[in-house]
């Protein structure tokens, strides 16, 4: 510490003992007035900056240049310790390093950083001084920012130094190591491509491919003579217009080397021999080819492949494939060019004979496209992944696309799982079938067929869709029409039997009418005289009871018999009445409320056994419908019976009501029952021939069927509304009747 900073502590200090009760809501003039002018003007002009706090860091008063420094007023330092305004990563250590000082441990000196106003801050190098007695600590700190920034740049520029002495030693070493491994690789290479040649000339001539070396340096300097004299820039078609031009070009060739294998497939009698003569391998043919060379060395442009037709020795032509190549020490010069030589006749011959064949097979696979598109039915190929891979017309028209955009796309046409037919025949590798019903309601005959490979696997499938919605539709009604008749028979049949049961059913029934009513005008008479005897002679036995409790019982009884006759009479009517013959054109007038009294009579035995709570409401005033009162009457049984067979107990109802919908014009008849409902999917089937959800209990699926036809017939609607769990409503609607 400098001896200016030791008395500068010194005298405040000395001046803090006697005044270190001083407020810090007391302004610094109140401070000063106690002390000589030169402590005063020390304090207040010293760029250093000065404190005095108490032993809990609490700013008991600060110099100008402390404020100055910090941004901070004497309000905003008195209002916290002196800890507020140090940095988070340095309390800690602030922290125990003043605690050291109080105790009188370690040096005054520390530095740490402190909190700006405006949000920076700054280094500050510390010299501490605590005084317990008096509870104060004093301190001179100087802003150490620039000082603590100069060293940081000056160790990293010492550390960069450092770096690049140690980079540039690393290279020197590499580069020493390198010189030395390249001298070594040098060798090396020399010594391999000694073993290099030798390898290529025993591979040069033990090849199989045709192999030449060939100069075309004379040709290279023909045609720049050619560019420079005559200003030829297009080769292509100056070679074309200059026959003779390209064929000065040939003379120019130097074949330098051959192997024995170009002796060989050109039958020459040895290499000077092919060497020498090489221009009797042209033809009319070659010249194109070599043509398409000379061009590429007028350009100078290197690597090459071609094809071309050249002539053996001995005239034979044969096809040949030439790949050439230049080593990278002859590029521009073209005095050394490698050629391969392939004979590819064999090759060219399978490829004329393959495109007579894809010919033919295009030509065969067109007139069979012709034949698959001419065929109604839907035919799909596809792979395992159920991707098409080709359909015909029909099948474009069942997508709505067109072929191009059909091929390519996942099949869902119809919903896939385990049992429909495409599905299986991959998996089982057979012929598949089945008849399935769309959403929209279409009934299609679906059949696959396994195009298996050779483990006998399905590797794809062809799927033929045929729509037989007409078809199936045309059968569902010829069986609709011959049930009807079959029912229209029974119910002949039935009429036929109801009416003899009905004759012999009211003749015995006429007797005990009969009687019960001779029998209750005999009663009235004996009553009398026995009532007499009853005074006389007091109570008596008849028939094990008393005659004081006949007086009330033979009433009931010949009153039970009689309405029991008149029930069995008018349940014979109404048999008689429903099993009479229909006619089509027996329509009239007919009583709403009594179709449905009369359809209760009839299925009062069904109501007793399948409910406790049965219910009719009858409307008033309704009107009446024109119709067939038979028809109407089967069709409210039906209704009827439904609901009562869908009930799960005997302590669910059902609901039979009329009403007249003013609005709409129709009589209603409502049945409502509260049984387990119909799931939505079947709702809308119930009225379908031959659909029925109790083919186990003998239905037939024609109970509603008939009903919805006969209700259309009479020209009314049969609505249904249900939900699962809470019952069903069914609503049939008939227009009322209009006078004439």
């Amino acid at each position: 510490m400098k001896d200016e900073d030791k008395s500068k502590i010194q005298s405040i200090s000395e001046f803090a003992k006697k005044h270190s009760r001083v407020s810090q809501v007391e302004k610094p003039k109140t401070f000063y007035q106690h002390s000589g002018n030169n402590l005063e003007h020390l304090f207040d002009l010293s760029n250093d900056m000065l404190c005095i706090t108490d032993l809990a860091g609490y700013f008991k008063q600060v110099n100008p240049a402390f404020k100055k420094i910090l941004g901070y007023s004497d309000e905003e330092l008195f209002s916290h310790p002196f800890y507020k305004l140090v940095h988070q990563d340095d309390n800690c250590a602030t922290l125990t390093k003043v605690q050291e000082i109080q105790e009188g441990k370690g040096s005054p000196y520390f530095e740490n950083r402190l909190l700006c106003k405006d949000g920076s801050q700054k280094w500050i190098g510390w010299n501490f001084n605590a005084d317990k007695q008096e509870g104060l600590m004093y301190a001179v700190a100087r802003d150490i920012t620039e000082h603590k920034s100069a060293g940081e740049a000056l160790k990293k520029a010492h550390d960069e130094l450092q770096m690049r002495v140690k980079i540039h030693t690393l290279e020197l070493e590499r580069s020493n190591s390198e010189l030395k491994n390249e001298i070594i690789e040098r060798k090396k290479a020399e010594e391999a491509l000694k073993e290099s040649e030798e390898l290529y000339r025993i591979r040069f001539e033990e090849s199989p491919i045709s192999l030449w070396d060939k100069d075309y340096s004379g040709i290279r300097e023909y045609t720049e003579r050619l560019r420079k004299e005559k200003g030829i820039t297009d080769f292509t078609k100056y070679f074309k217009e200059h026959r003779e031009a390209l064929e000065h070009c040939a003379t120019l060739i130097k074949v330098t080397d051959v192997n024995e294998t170009t002796v060989k497939n050109y039958r020459a009698k040895d290499k000077p021999d092919f060497m020498n003569n090489i221009y009797k391998i042209f033809c009319e043919e070659t010249w194109d080819c070599f043509m398409q060379e000379c061009i590429y060395v007028a350009e100078g442009m290197g690597k090459r492949e071609g094809e071309a037709v050249t002539l053996k020795f001995d005239g034979e032509p044969n096809n040949i494939s030439v790949k050439w190549q230049i080593p990278q020490q002859y590029q521009g010069g073209y005095s050394r060019i490698l050629f391969s030589i392939v004979d590819v006749t064999r090759e060219k011959q399978a490829e004329k004979a393959l495109r007579e064949s894809e010919s033919k097979f295009k030509k065969l696979s067109q007139e069979f496209n012709v034949l698959l598109d001419a065929i109604p039915d839907s035919l799909v190929l596809l792979s395992s992944d159920m991707t098409v891979m080709w359909g015909n017309k029909a099948a474009v028209a069942q997508w709505e696309n067109d072929t191009t955009k059909l091929v390519g796309q996942y099949y869902n046409v119809f919903p896939l799982n385990d049992k429909y037919p495409l599905i299986k025949s991959f998996r089982t590798g057979r012929e598949e079938a089945a008849e399935i019903t769309t959403p929209d309601g279409r009934v299609w005959d679906i059949r696959a067929f396994p195009l298996k490979d050779e483990a006998g696997k399905a590797r794809n499938v062809l799927e033929l869709a045929r729509d037989i919605t007409v078809k199936v539709r045309m059968e569902e009604e010829a069986k609709f029409i011959q049930a009807k008749l079959v029912h229209a028979n029974k119910m002949t049949s039935l009429g036929t039997l109801v009416s003899g049961v009905a004759h012999e059913i009211n003749n015995p029934n006429s007797y005990i009418m009969s009687n019960a009513y001779l029998f209750s005008e005999i009663w009235n008479d004996a009553f009398r005289l026995l009532s007499e005897q009853y005074r006389q002679n007091g109570d008596f036995m008849l028939g094990g009871i008393n005659f004081s409790e006949l007086n009330s019982i033979v009433p009931k009884l010949l009153g039970g018999i009689t309405d029991g006759t008149a029930r069995i009479n008018n349940i014979v009517d109404n048999l008689k009445n429903f099993a009479r013959p229909d006619s089509a054109a027996n329509k009239g007038k007919i009583d709403v409320n009594n179709i449905v009294n009369t359809a209760a009579a009839i299925l009062e035995p069904h109501i007793k056994k399948c409910t406790d709570h049965f219910q009719i409401v009858y409307a008033e005033d309704m009107p009446c419908v024109k119709g067939n009162s038979q028809q109407l009457e089967q069709v409210v049984i039906n209704l009827m019976m439904n609901s009562l067979q869908a009930l799960p107990n005997k302590a669910s109802g059902v609901r039979v009501s009329t009403l007249y919908d003013k609005k709409s014009g129709y009589a209603v008849i409502e049945v409502k029952d509260e049984g387990a409902g119909i799931p939505e999917d079947i709702l809308e089937r119930i009225t379908e021939p031959f659909f029925t959800t109790k083919l186990d209990c003998g239905g037939t699926g024609l109970g509603l069927s008939i009903s919805y036809s006969i209700v259309k017939e009479h020209k009314g609607v049969l609505d249904f509304q249900s939900k699962q769990g809470k019952g069903t409503t069914v609503s049939m609607k008939l227009p009322v009747y209009q006078e004439a």
